[in-house]
């Protein structure tokens, strides 16, 4: 909103305080110093936009660079970040002199012996890169690799490993987040879930997500946004947490309990037909199901099991009952009670063919036993045995508190927002099973991709197209992917060190960054055993501006910026939009501002600190200075061939023709699109982005596809034909 001309960003009373200081003063901004009170002194200063560093949920900042003194003064949040809008943990304003390490260390002395030496960039950047491109013309490229605990730009140094040809890229996930992200993955094929928490009626969280949780900030203001607009937040944690202290229905099940009590909420739904049944109907693969359970005979427990004191009455199973039992909270879109203009046409049926009359039996092959109506059946015998009495034995909480939980849920219709990602689903054996289980609650109700529930985190996220894309290496690196887990859906990264030590292979070049296993795995012993063998690793280069228990057993430690010294760009499934985030080295766009020529960050950040981007490019560059090896093209300038990519030249390529709108916005402000990210750090791509599968295919995306028995399209590997449009599966 704007108030005289310039933009108001409003305070708590949404009417006189700004909150921020308005963009179109954001060149020359004046503010008094307050540790000179009760002198009036005023400061003068060049607002740069950036994004924290200090999680993953990227939150904006903005630096205040004194004009004056030339150097950042403090950092406040950024209100034209559409993900944290302004608001920032105590860590944001922390970002200011983090970095401890300001030039290229050397070890002295043995690894651990923290004896070091200050080098030159050149001579280390010379020494790496011979390494590296021995290995990769020796056919030793499994012996390259980068561990990473938090990835600064999505996607930037697949793509350099990648250019190398080398299958490297491992991560710390399999001791983070993994348990969660198979939970999700086994749902909806995306291994992350982004709630709507804003326009929720019921909030449902496990773990303390106000201030621990994922995206913490961002998500925190939006649970506080709907606990505003009347939702009713409910949380379960071992801990009385900042969250707890909001919620309506706190409890502390024991830990690893957490599924039994899922389960026996959706069993109350599923008994007694609070379920969107349209939704399960038209989405579920209960088809599949069906069939593949009359191939192995229907076999059935012969235990009975029993529904407890949920109350079913099995006289009552008209059509009509079944799908109206819990008429109130879904409208005849299905997308909730709420008048809503947006809401999706839950009514439309699965494929086009079927409004013929009786298409709602869905007779499968003429057999009666393969009808929707006999699944539903299936589905409640199934889970009758999970009673809240079952749970209640299984967490130590009362039956009845479970059972009022339960029917808040089914209150929620298609506004139902959950989210789990570590807590449980980290800390026990199968926590995956916590997070199957509470997504099958929004599956249940049918809160996908609806306002208020919770969408696939790719939905909400944007990734730009870079101006070099490399193959995919034609290798495979079973030090991360071993053989013998074949089911493993990240990096086994945590067996790295034991495979070295029994003699599976080793490494040449390794480089770790954002990431310290000696204090953070569980086996810390085992990786300083591996890291302090030469004969296991050769050469272990630890990318970081601070010290940690990892770095103490490195070869060389380089500094690499943190949100004020480091481009990156980044976005992440805050809420139900798609926005793109700008990191970038505040002194050097300050500079820039000014009318200086920058073309390496090291000429602006302290000491000799670099940042990955051209640390990466210029690595690559000096692997392959001639071309002769293939590499050295995905790092060459497109303006200047022959010379070495620059980041202004990457950034403004990606920019200008990678993210929908920005040209135009850029544009109408009589800016470049990079200028536009430099000034306001972000940009918004899209909002309100619904049910991507409600989307009509278009024809020239058919052309490689089939239809099976059921209706759904999938990829061809042979000729076959498709009609020239389907909805998307």
């Amino acid at each position: 909103m704007t108030k005289n001309s310039d933009t108001f960003y409003p305070g708590p009373s949404r009417i006189h305080l700004a909150a921020f200081p308005p963009k179109e003063r954001w060149d020359d901004w004046t503010e008094l110093d307050s540790q000179s009170w009760p002198r009036r002194k005023e400061r003068h200063y060049s607002l740069v936009p950036t994004t924290c560093f200090n999680c993953e949920s990227a939150c904006g900042l903005l630096a205040y660079v004194d004009k004056e003194t030339n150097k950042v003064q403090k950092f406040e949040g950024n209100p034209e970040n559409p993900g944290s809008r302004g608001r920032n943990c105590a860590k944001g304003p922390a970002t200011l002199n983090q970095i401890t390490i300001l030039y290229p260390l050397k070890r002295a002395g043995k690894r651990g012996e923290r004896k070091w030496q200050r080098v030159g960039w050149d001579e280390v950047l010379d020494d790496i890169a011979a390494r590296i491109r021995n290995a990769i013309v020796e056919d030793r490229r499994d012996e390259i690799m980068y561990h990473v605990g938090r990835p600064g730009e999505d996607g930037f140094t697949e793509r350099i490993l990648a250019a190398w040809g080398v299958d490297g890229h491992n991560s710390h996930t399999n001791i983070c987040s993994s348990g969660a992200r198979e939970g999700y993955q086994l749902w909806m094929g995306l291994d992350r879930p982004s709630p709507d928490h804003a326009n929720a009626k019921v909030i449902f969280l496990i773990s303390a997500h106000l201030e621990s949780g994922h995206y913490f900030n961002p998500h925190a203001q939006r649970v506080i946004d709907g606990k505003a607009s009347g939702a009713k937040l409910i949380v379960f944690d071992t801990r009385l947490s900042n969250t707890a202290t909001h919620a309506d229905h706190f409890i502390a099940p024991y830990p690893g309990s957490e599924a039994a009590i899922l389960l026996s909420i959706a069993n109350y739904l599923i008994q007694n037909n609070l379920y969107n049944r349209e939704f399960v109907r038209r989405w579920w693969n209960w088809e599949e199901y069906l069939e593949q359970r009359s191939e192995v005979g229907g076999q059935k427990s012969d235990e009975q099991p029993r529904s407890g004191d949920i109350f079913i009455d099995r006289d009552d199973t008209s059509q009509d009952y079944r799908s109206n039992r819990n008429a109130e909270h879904f409208d005849s879109s299905g997308s909730g009670s709420d008048d809503d203009d947006g809401s999706i046409a839950m009514s439309r049926l699965r494929r086009e063919d079927e409004h013929q009359e009786g298409a709602d039996n869905h007779l499968v092959a003429g057999d009666s036993s393969r009808t929707f109506e006999a699944f539903e059946q299936i589905l409640k015998d199934t889970y009758a045995s999970y009673t809240f009495e079952f749970a209640a034995k299984e967490s130590g909480v009362d039956a009845k508190a479970l059972e009022e939980i339960a029917k808040v849920v089914a209150t929620a219709g298609t506004r139902f927002s959950s989210h789990n990602w570590r807590s449980a689903t980290s800390g026990i054996s199968h926590g995956w099973s916590v997070a199957r289980c509470l997504f099958m609650l929004n599956a249940l109700l049918g809160a996908v991709a609806t306002e208020g529930g919770v969408f696939p985190n790719a939905w909400n996220k944007f990734v730009p197209k870079p101006i070099h894309t490399p193959p995919h290496p034609k290798m495979w690196n079973e030090k991360t992917w071993p053989r013998e887990f074949p089911l493993a859906m990240h990096e086994m990264s945590f067996l790295l060190p034991h495979f070295l030590k029994d003699g599976r292979g080793r490494l040449d070049t390794y480089f770790t960054r954002v990431y310290n296993p000696v204090w953070t795995n569980p086996d810390g012993f085992s990786w300083i055993e591996a890291l302090t063998d030469e004969n296991l690793v050769g050469c272990h280069v630890a990318l970081t501006p601070v010290w940690n228990e990892t770095s103490y057993f490195a070869d060389y430690i380089l500094p690499m910026g943190l949100g004020p010294e480091r481009h990156d760009i980044h976005s992440y499934e805050t809420h139900d939009a798609q926005w793109l985030g700008f990191r970038q080295p505040v002194m050097r766009a300050a500079r820039q501002r000014d009318g200086e020529d920058i073309t390496d960050t090291r000429e602006v950040n302290p000491g000799e600190v670099w940042e990955e981007n051209e640390f990466w490019m210029e690595l690559t560059w000096r692997i392959d200075r001639d071309g002769s090896l293939g590499i050295r093209q995905f790092v060459e300038s497109k303006k200047n061939p022959g010379e070495r990519l620059g980041v202004d030249e990457y950034y403004g390529w990606i920019f200008e023709h990678s993210v929908p709108g920005l040209p135009e916005k850029a544009a109408a402000e009589n800016l470049q699109p990079l200028e536009f990210m430099r000034r306001y750090g972000s940009f918004e791509i899209s909002r309100k982005v619904g049910a991507i599968y409600e989307e009509t295919v278009p024809g020239e995306e058919l052309d490689d596809v089939r239809e099976d028995h059921f209706g759904r399209v999938q990829a061809c590997v042979a000729e076959c034909r498709s009609d020239s449009q389907s909805r998307r599966r």
